[in-house]
């Protein structure tokens, strides 16, 4: 853990490490539950989000992420300089890449968000009233 890093402790099996510079809302909860996560520089963890790894391997967070009220991530990698809009989830089997936004109550499942990729969610009463080009 950096020098400038202030945790609250409880007892884990595994070890949350952050890097220099993180700004972590006193009610963010990170959790290592089944495996370690490395939270590298310049983080910015708003109030009520929730980044847990429930896998056995090292959950790796890189630079400059923000990840903003209300959001879930529990992604088994997450690059650098991506937003995480309030209340979006990105679950265990999913990862996301370098420059991605993912949008206000989004949900990711699995698979891989590539780089500079923009999730959202189209707010329409029907399905034919929601074409591809503006909802894509």
């Amino acid at each position: 853990m950096m020098s400038s890093a202030l945790v609250c402790t409880s007892s884990g099996a595994y070890r949350v490490t952050l890097g220099e510079r993180c700004s972590v809302h006193a009610s963010a909860v990170i959790e290592a539950r089944k495996g370690p996560i490395e939270i590298e520089d310049d983080n910015c963890i708003d109030e009520r989000v929730v980044i847990c790894n429930e896998s056995s391997e090292t959950m790796r967070i890189g630079v400059g992420n923000w990840f903003q009220v209300g959001s879930v991530v529990r992604a088994k990698r997450v690059g650098d300089y991506n937003v995480f809009k309030p209340r979006c989830v990105v679950e265990a089997n999913a990862a996301v890449g370098d420059g991605c936004s993912v949008g206000a109550a989004v949900r990711v499942v699995h698979g891989t968000l590539v780089d500079n990729t923009s999730t959202f969610r189209c707010f329409f009463r029907s399905a034919a009233s929601c074409n591809s080009a503006r909802c894509a």
